[in-house]
């Protein structure tokens, strides 16, 4: 019986920290995609400054 108490938690224990890689991995994959999607805005930002400046 102690031996199965011992395997349940040890499933539990890398499932639970599969659960956690996934979802470091998941939230570093959005934040790397909000980040890049802040530097085009900016980009774009900095491109229009540039033509406005190239207008007047």
């Amino acid at each position: 019986m102690s031996s199965v108490n011992t395997l349940v938690k040890i499933i539990r224990f890398y499932s639970a920290w599969t659960v956690n890689l996934l979802l470091r991995s998941f939230l570093s994959d959005v934040l790397l995609l909000q980040s890049s999607i802040m530097d085009r805005q900016l980009d774009f930002k900095v491109a229009g400054l540039n033509h406005r400046s190239v207008l007047f």
